[in-house]
């Protein structure tokens, strides 16, 4: 199936082998290494068409359901996001998000999180989503905090960055808080597709 939401001005869609030359533009950013646990600090092509092929493998075996954030008028690829770490015997899973540094501080981050929670609690049958940041982001927990997640404690040097322990901050939102800000922060109009 071709996942496929179109809201708010954004399409978030599975990637294409076609997205790579973008792809590799959003993982070289200096900024997307700094505050990402995975991406390496030189990001060449070989290394962009490695993770493009690693999310479409994870997607066909559905433990890993990341996507491209495109926008609806220019079709330019602002960002990425994802629910990663699906473990279905516990309906649970991991967003994750990154986005392009001339798109951030538009709303972008906050608009495509909320249409894959939506996404997750509602075709996914997910009771908990997870989120994570390293304290000194306050963008990324911005946007947890937008989208209903509570904090629930921070792990001390949980990981190395650069040589050097950093602390992560751990949020969720369950499935019975996104049903209750439903009518509120979350779009009720938004429509959700099935993956099959």
């Amino acid at each position: 199936m071709n996942l496929f939401i179109r809201f708010g001005g954004i399409i978030i869609r599975e990637y294409r082998r076609s997205d790579l030359n973008a792809v590799h533009m959003m993982l070289s950013e200096p900024g997307i290494y700094r505050t990402t646990c995975s991406i390496p600090k030189c990001c060449d092509r070989s290394y962009a068409a490695m993770w493009l092929d690693g999310v479409r493998r994870s997607f066909k075996k559905r433990s890993d359901l990341e996507f491209g954030v495109f926008s609806a008028a220019t079709g330019d690829l602002i960002g990425n996001i994802g629910l990663i770490g699906i473990f279905y015997p516990n309906k649970s899973a991991d967003i994750t998000y990154i986005i392009r540094s001339k798109y951030q501080h538009l709303g972008y981050a906050v608009l495509a999180s909320k249409l894959i929670i939506g996404f997750g609690f509602e075709r996914l049958g997910l009771l908990r989503i997870h989120g994570r940041c390293m304290d000194f982001n306050q963008a990324s927990r911005a946007v947890m905090l937008k989208c209903g997640f509570i904090y629930e404690g921070t792990g001390r040097d949980e990981m190395i960055k650069d040589g050097r322990p950093v602390n992560l901050e751990h949020y969720s939102i369950l499935k019975s808080e996104y049903d209750s800000l439903k009518g509120s922060i979350f779009y009720p109009n938004a429509v959700f597709p099935y993956l099959y």
